[in-house]
């Protein structure tokens, strides 16, 4: 991967310069520098990752804003504050003053237990208490296919249930269990899901010995572990290995090491009541909300296509301190300085800004956008959309949008959406040729970034990226490997794109898509062929269920009959709570298998047949 400015490019920048585009004049090296500049202050442990919950986005949205005020843009906002605010659900905070945990125990003893230490409730199960017998459930599984069942004679109604994190067998290639791969069994949602369908007044999660051999080494997740909303209300906490082997002790089951080789040994429950144990506790956690901006600068068109909108995008948000979102989950308080993601797009973003307003009056409006909250799911850009879209979407013509732009390596750019408007492929094609890149174009208009929100909208994009990497999400994502020149070289192209669209003399005609794959071009790791269904999942709103924002036109989820506004609760029967839990089911189908989607359409419920698509592989 390209670090930095290489020599060879930084002569070729030069070169373009000398041709003319964003540079206006400028040497190379100075647009370098101010990228450089650009992308480093953006990416700087001072932005705390751009993180929704950080002083740093607000800094960057000021920073983003001073910018487009020195280049003349205007403020898109009425106010002028070039702020376009909305609200966005950030996590849950545990009360620790209002929360508690012990353990009773044969004559009336009682042991209190450390916040933290000994125990981590989780937000996910939601405020409550509990005072009940303790009653261990092995795995808390119930599999008929695998012809197993922790719950078997147990009865658990209004009992607070231990189980263990994971399944049995799961190092064994043999496991009935899928072998060695972790089959949903394995998953916190549905031992959460199972222990509230038995009515349990509370569910203790506790490390498996075979991830977490050695006691000293078992760390509690954090309290937005699984997110800050479900629609099961539960009281449920992780509970220290230190803890229950303390408990185990003190019964036939002596441990948990035990109780793993057992189980493994003959895939044989082994759930017992805990007699004469118990746990008290309470749980308590408020709801935070954060007021996020996007930001909005306007260059104002003039002449008989001065009504009509060209939007050029980028997202400036990040993971913050990790947690949700991040690939490197035992980092969780560290920053991810998202210096490619997306610091690099908001450079570009800018550059663009600079190099259009310096033109002078165009003869079309440009708005340029910097959105927020794109990390937990399009929301900046959905709700410019969907709620408050400043200028008419019916005189938008266009959407250019630039997400992780700072790999560039050996040339290789993808761009998105040559096919959303009949009159792309061409352009993007013909004002590539002197600049040499070795081009990889995608069809379609949607993917994991901003202008899937445009394009559902019935606007043609355009969004250009330079790949994935081992840094994506991870602490590691830095300035100092940005490849600088690349981005100078992406935002020359992109400002000649921009030009062409502005001097069209007809408006780009949008092409609605048929089947497309929203994943295509975006370096996802797989081993195979992927189910595809073709559904838009709405990220932030709470409902017991996947609500759909809509379906890809020609996907098999639009011939089936979803569409906007189904809220999905099943699929083949098996429940769906969760936006994320409708991921995991659906990844769990076979490609080209015929499914039954459950859906609530108003106060109707319909089951849907579906032939799965296939994708990847």
């Amino acid at each position: 991967m390209t670090r930095l400015v290489r020599p060879h490019l930084v002569a070729l920048g030069l070169i373009l310069t000398l041709c003319g585009g964003i540079s206006l004049g400028l040497d190379a090296l100075t647009i370098n520098k101010r990228i450089k500049s650009d992308v480093e202050y953006l990416a700087s442990d001072e932005l705390e990752g751009r993180g929704l919950s950080t002083k740093g986005i607000e800094k960057a949205a000021g920073f983003i804003r001073d910018q487009f005020k020195q280049l003349g843009l205007a403020s898109g906002t009425s106010d002028g504050s070039y702020f376009q605010y909305f609200d966005v659900w950030l996590s849950s905070r545990l009360l620790k003053d209002k929360t508690s945990m012990r353990i009773t125990g044969p004559k009336d003893s009682v042991e209190k237990l450390t916040l933290g230490e000994d125990y981590q409730p989780l937000a996910y199960g939601g405020n409550g208490t509990f005072d009940a017998p303790i009653v261990f459930a092995g795995y808390g599984i119930t599999s008929e296919e695998h012809g197993y069942d922790d719950y078997k004679d147990l009865d658990v109604e209004g009992k607070v249930v231990l189980v263990i994190r994971r399944e049995p067998q799961q190092t064994d290639p043999e496991s009935v269990f899928d072998g060695d791969e972790l089959t949903e069994h394995a998953s916190i949602l549905t031992k959460m899901r199972n222990a509230h369908g038995r009515r349990a007044a509370a569910l203790l999660l506790v490390s498996d010995p075979t991830t977490t051999p050695d006691v000293d080494d078992d760390s509690l997740v954090p309290v937005d572990y699984l997110g800050f909303k479900s629609p099961l209300s539960m009281p449920m906490a992780q509970i220290s290995r230190k803890t229950v082997e303390k408990l185990l002790a003190q019964t036939p089951l002596k441990g948990l090491k035990e109780v793993e080789k057992a189980i493994d040994k003959d895939l044989k429950p082994r759930s017992v009541p805990l007699t004469g144990l118990g746990a008290e506790g309470s749980f308590a956690f408020e709801r935070v909300k954060a007021r996020v901006p996007n930001v909005i600068g306007v260059l104002e068109g003039k002449g008989p296509k001065a009504d009509e909108t060209i939007v050029v995008g980028a997202h400036f948000d990040h993971l913050g301190y990790g947690g949700m979102g991040s690939l490197a989950p035992k980092k969780t308080r560290e920053i991810h300085n998202g210096a490619d993601d997306n610091a690099s797009g908001t450079a570009c973003l800018i550059e663009l800004a600079r190099a259009t307003a310096q033109r002078g009056v165009p003869p079309r409006r440009v708005v340029f956008i910097a959105f927020c909250g794109e990390e937990r799911g399009l929301l900046g850009s959905r709700h410019y959309t969907k709620k408050d879209p400043i200028f008419s979407l019916d005189g938008t013509v266009a959407m250019m949008n630039f997400d992780m732009v700072g790999r560039l390596d050996e040339d290789k750019l993808t761009v998105f959406g040559t096919g959303s408007a009949k009159q792309f492929d061409e352009m993007v094609e013909r004002l590539n040729g002197p600049r040499k890149f070795s081009l990889k174009k995608i069809t379609g208009g949607t993917g994991a970034s901003d202008h899937t929100s445009f394009y559902v909208a019935g606007i043609p994009v355009l969004h250009f990226f330079t790949g994935s990497h081992r840094d994506y999400h991870r602490p590691s994502d830095d300035a100092d490997k940005i490849n600088v020149v690349g981005i100078r070289r992406i935002a020359d192209y992109a400002d000649a794109i921009l030009q062409e669209l502005l001097e069209m003399k007809e408006r780009p005609e949008y092409v609605k898509l048929k089947d497309e794959d929203p994943h295509a071009g975006m370096d996802i790791s797989s081993t195979g062929p992927r189910p595809y269904l073709g559904t838009l999942p709405d990220y932030e709103d709470e409902v017991d269920g996947c609500l759909l924002n809509g379906v890809q036109p020609g996907s098999p989820a639009q011939k089936a009959g979803l569409k906007e506004g189904d809220i999905i609760t099943a699929i083949d029967g098996k429940p769906v709570h969760t936006v994320r839990e409708y991921a995991t089911r659906l990844y769990r189908c076979k490609p080209g298998a015929t499914v039954t989607i459950t859906i609530k359409r108003g106060e109707e419920k319909k089951d849907l047949e579906v032939k799965l698509g296939s994708r990847g592989g």
